[in-house]
């Protein structure tokens, strides 16, 4: 089964749900407390700054009303000019902004006179806490009290009082429910606020979280870590950067190693290069030397001239390959296969044993090839056995016989080269890079070259492919005649 993944969203895109969802969530919220607001009320009314101490009212209004008469008709009296109600006014007194006092008589109930809560009926006092919040926001308010309303309990007292001519009954209006319904307002609304930038404000933390990760990221590239792996930071803008920064990190890699390989490879070749120069450079040394002998014989010397001019031209074409190849850069040597006849591998063997026998070695040919059929760069078959004869010149034993067998057979040709080492021979000492660069080639043409050193005897195993898989077609249209 697909898993079912949220479709990638740009960041303003996002960003906008987020708001939606917040306020969503807010106005949930909002509508959860103020249904609540009952419950909420009956838990607070006790605190200080909404409960009414209603038992010592009533003794302090008993206190005022026993030295008083009671009028035996209703007045009304104003605080500001109360003329002959001034005795009234100590009951006011009593009053704070939320409470109102009403009094009614007990014999027959009827009301005589009372004081609203100025929180009410003052509209032009602004010493009253919350006064201008009651005033801007009171439709919520008297919201918040519509849905208390029903327990009139919450807000609604009486006691009875003594007056010198009667009894009255004292109905106390308890408006702290308007300071409750203010705060709790106010208190939903902060709780909605929050809840909205929280939300928010999360997905905003989070995007920047995974900026300053991008940002670290960036300092330790530069710093020149490319192996650290960029993490993946979501499916937006900044999570398209991330992958950005992680494909440059690795593309950037992967040139810096092909840059190292490819001068590992090129110093590699120039050596190879410069190693194989040196057997044709003292073959020719050789035909020279024996060129300066006035014993020489005319036709001894006309061949041996054509001889120098053969490995001159070797030296040209192997010199102007190394510098092709260090001005390109070349990762590996690639090979021209053309079609070689077994007179030229024939040719090549022979004059290398001509050399060495020059040197003072004695050689055994055991057999040559001379039907097989290579395919195969020259230049590249004269340096692999220009090598192999230059490690015998560099080490071998001139004591003991150097023993040469050849033969095709099954598809492929093989050479075998065995020699005695000099005692004081140090070959752990060599770099052997005459024998890497000859393996190197040799696995170019889809051949194998093996050495082996068995006390003072070395041999080594040479088998190439008399029709190379890949290029037989090729070979024979371009078959060399030698």
């Amino acid at each position: 089964m697909t898993k079912w993944k949220f479709p990638a969203l740009k960041i303003r895109t996002r960003l906008l749900l987020q708001i939606l969802i917040g306020v969503a969530c807010a106005l949930l919220l909002s509508e959860f407390l103020f249904r609540n607001t009952d419950a909420v009320f009956d838990a607070v009314k006790t605190l200080p700054l909404f409960y009414l101490d209603v038992d010592a009212l009533s003794e302090q209004a008993a206190a005022y009303a026993k030295d008083l008469d009671l009028p035996d008709h209703e007045i009304d009296i104003d605080v500001d000019n109360p003329g002959a109600a001034e005795a009234y006014l100590p009951f006011y007194e009593l009053c704070d902004p939320y409470t109102g006092l009403a009094f009614y008589s007990e014999d027959d109930g009827f009301f005589r006179f009372g004081f609203p809560p100025r929180i009410l009926s003052d509209p032009n006092s602004n010493n009253y806490f919350w006064r201008a919040v009651d005033l801007i926001s009171l439709n919520s308010t008297w919201y918040a009290i519509e849905l208390i309303s029903l327990r009139s309990d919450l807000y609604h007292e009486e006691f009875t009082v003594t007056f010198r001519n009667g009894d009255a009954t004292v109905f106390v209006s308890n408006y702290r429910v308007i300071l409750f319904g203010c705060l709790w307002f106010f208190t939903v609304a902060l709780l909605a606020v929050i809840l909205l930038l929280g939300i928010v404000l999360h997905y905003i933390n989070s995007r920047i979280r995974d900026i300053l990760i991008l940002h670290e990221e960036t300092a330790l590239m530069a710093s020149g870590d490319l192996t650290h792996t960029v993490p993946c930071v979501g499916r937006d803008e900044i999570g398209e950067l991330g992958c950005g920064l992680d494909s440059l990190r690795i593309a950037l890699l992967e040139n810096i190693r092909q840059e190292e390989a490819a001068r590992d490879a090129n110093r590699d070749l120039i050596a190879a290069l410069s190693h194989d120069l040196r057997t044709p450079l003292t073959i020719l040394n050789g035909y020279l030397e024996v060129l300066n002998l006035e014993s020489t014989t005319p036709a001894a010397r006309a061949d041996y001239l054509g001889r120098c001019l053969q490995k001159t031209a070797e030296i040209k074409e192997l010199t102007d390959r190394m510098f092709e190849y260090a001005l390109v850069y070349e990762v590996d040597e690639t090979p021209e296969f053309v079609g070689l006849p077994a007179d030229f591998l024939r040719q090549c063997l022979l004059e290398n044993l001509d050399f060495i026998r020059l040197a003072g070695f004695r050689t055994e040919i055991s057999s040559l090839p001379d039907d097989a059929v290579l395919c195969g760069d020259p230049t590249m078959l004269k340096r692999i056995l220009n090598n192999l004869f230059s490690n015998i010149l560099k080490y071998g034993d001139k004591g003991t016989a150097i023993s040469l067998s050849a033969s095709a057979s099954d598809g492929s040709v093989r050479i075998r080269l065995t020699n005695a080492v000099k005692p004081d021979a140090n070959a752990s000492a060599g770099s052997h890079i005459g024998l890497k660069s000859a393996q190197k080639m040799t696995a170019l043409h889809h051949g194998t070259l093996q050495y082996d050193r068995c006390g003072k005897l070395f041999a080594v195993s040479l088998t190439l492919p008399a029709i190379a898989p890949v290029s037989d077609h090729l070979c024979r249209q371009r078959m060399i005649r030698r």
